[in-house]
């Protein structure tokens, strides 16, 4: 699903006016009536008799908000509009298309009553307090910065209530473009937004404030939706399923790739076993994981449906020694992709093996773990070849792009497209809603904010999974994605409604039932649907 940022909504506002003819009223009314819909559905389907507070603001969304006021008042409820505007006698400060909704909200007889007069302040009170739904209307998806004067008061009032709250478009104060709240904001319970959702919607922390959003089709042309550039987009199951390699009833073991996993050292064996879990489990045909020879005995037994390779280890301390990365091209001759990282450590010896295998390895390869780490202190050039997939939690991202670990977070997608352009790769920046970028600026959000992904050894099973994509055939970028996707669908079922005592083994287990889950094309749970379309 295509996410849209300010500037390209607002462009399509302004075509839909101009090229095609279609008035802003139009839309506003349009607006309002999917406000309603909703409303009516968080009423359990009677709007009759309900007290309903419409904390509208002087823009735009102000006037959906006294839209969907005339609608509600139509419907039997009672109506309170608690307008954030300057009055100005039967002209208050509004935009010209909320001045033409607020009048006629005024003579049909609704109850207007403006935000921050001494006479209504204690009628506004009792009226947010005794609802039972408040709309928020305030500031919409144009609005910047934090929110002062009346809108203030107004927000500080819905935010406060402690009732059932539907925000118009975008939860006040929250911007639509970073997701971040610049001041105070709003906390909905549900959202309806227009035409496509907005970054703030998904981006965190704003997004924790918008509940359940719905998108509404309201009257663009549909032409002006298609063209609109995406800010990113968000991964979807079908989008998932579509990315699928086949898997021919004639296929054999062979047919369906051989990753190398180069993981694992002295107190770390478990992350190689759970990267090749992964990998076995995303539907590669045979794994090979290669340990320092010293463990090679230890791993056969972790994994035993995995073949293993003993590799040269420094005098014998269960790490890597720097010749190992001459045993590691051998073995890579008859295997299709490398995954190289979880658990390595990142002594000399380490890095030097590490660093020559990237190099000279020209094939697909996943890297993670401490082969980030080493990639950090080396810089871009060690990456290597094409078709590289780097999964970086938000340290490891850091380390990479040389700054601090707030920075990164403050805005994630940026982080990744600057790491997917600097290592020339696709990047996965893990967390809540993963970030994921290729070195031609395209990005996608996965819809997942999971607790019980929350736990060692998870992203091992993520790197595995992708390279087990990667070996069936899938490009890098749709390899990431996809796997981000599983991963977090594996993660939902091996929870079990729950979101702790999950672990990376029950993770790894479940990844095939998520993919089958997917293929049959079950419905989706809810925490990986966060955006869904509102019918008419």
């Amino acid at each position: 699903m295509k996410v849209v940022g300010r500037q390209a909504m607002q462009e399509v506002d302004r075509r839909a006016a101009q090229e095609y003819g279609v008035p802003a009223l139009v839309l506003m009314e349009n607006a309002g009536a999917a406000v309603v819909r909703r409303a009516a559905v968080m009423l359990e389907g009677r709007l009759s008799g309900r007290r309903i507070v419409v904390a509208a603001g002087s823009g735009n969304n102000g006037g959906d908000g006294l839209a969907a006021a005339r609608r509600l008042a139509a419907a039997g409820a009672h109506v309170l509009v608690a307008l954030a505007a300057e009055p100005d006698g039967e002209a208050p400060r509004l935009s010209p298309d909320a001045l033409v909704n607020f009048r006629i909200a005024r003579r049909i007889g609704i109850d207007v009553q403006f935000v921050g007069g001494e006479e209504s302040r204690g009628r506004l009170a009792a009226a947010f307090a005794s609802a039972d739904l408040v709309i928020d209307a305030v500031l919409g998806t144009g609005s910047r910065g934090a929110p002062r004067g009346r809108a203030l008061e107004a927000i500080e009032m819905v935010a406060a209530c402690g009732r059932p709250v539907l925000a118009v478009d975008i939860p006040s104060g929250v911007d639509s473009d970073t997701g971040q709240m610049p001041g105070a904001a709003v906390k909905a319970d549900e959202t309806v937004t227009f035409g496509l959702p907005k970054p703030g919607h998904l981006l965190f922390p704003g997004a924790g404030l918008c509940g359940a959003v719905w998108v509404a089709e309201i009257g663009f042309p549909p032409p002006l939706l298609e063209g609109a550039p995406a800010a990113f987009e968000l991964v979807e199951a079908e989008q998932v399923r579509s990315w699928l390699p086949a898997r021919p009833a004639h296929g054999h073991k062979g047919t369906f790739g051989h990753v190398l996993v180069v993981a694992g050292s002295r107190g770390m064996v478990g992350a190689g076993a759970m990267a090749s879990r992964g990998a076995l489990a995303a539907g590669a045909g045979l794994v090979t994981w290669a340990v320092p020879a010293c463990l090679q005995d230890t791993a056969a037994g972790l994994v035993p449906e995995a073949l293993t390779a003993g590799l040269p280890d420094e005098a014998g301390r269960g790490r890597l020694a720097a010749t190992a990365a001459g045993a590691v091209m051998e073995l890579l001759a008859t295997r299709e992709v490398l995954l190289i990282g979880p658990g390595l450590g990142t002594h000399p010896e380490t890095a030097a093996a590490v660093l020559e295998v990237l190099q000279r390895w020209p094939g697909p390869a996943v890297i993670d773990a401490d082969a980030l780490n080493i990639l950090a202190v080396s810089g871009p050039a060690a990456v290597g070849g094409p078709q590289r997939i780097l999964t970086p939690h938000p340290g490891e991202m850091a380390r990479l792009l040389g700054r601090s670990v707030a920075a990164v977070q403050e805005d994630r997608l940026a982080a990744a497209r600057e790491a997917a352009e600097k290592y020339a790769s696709v990047v996965v920046l893990k967390g809540a809603r993963t970030a994921i970028a290729d070195p031609q600026g395209r990005a996608w959000l996965n819809p997942a904010a999971e607790p019980s992904l929350a736990t060692g050894g998870s992203g091992d099973v993520l790197a595995g999974i992708a390279a087990g994509l990667l070996a069936q055939g899938a490009r890098a970028a749709e390899a990431a994605a996809g796997a981000c996707f599983i991963h977090a669908l594996a993660g939902v079922m091996a929870a079990g409604g729950g979101d702790v005592g999950i672990t990376a083994a029950g993770i790894a287990a479940s990844v095939g039932p998520a993919i089958r889950a997917l293929k049959r094309g079950d419905p989706v749970p809810e925490g990986l649907a966060p955006v869904r379309v509102l019918a008419p």
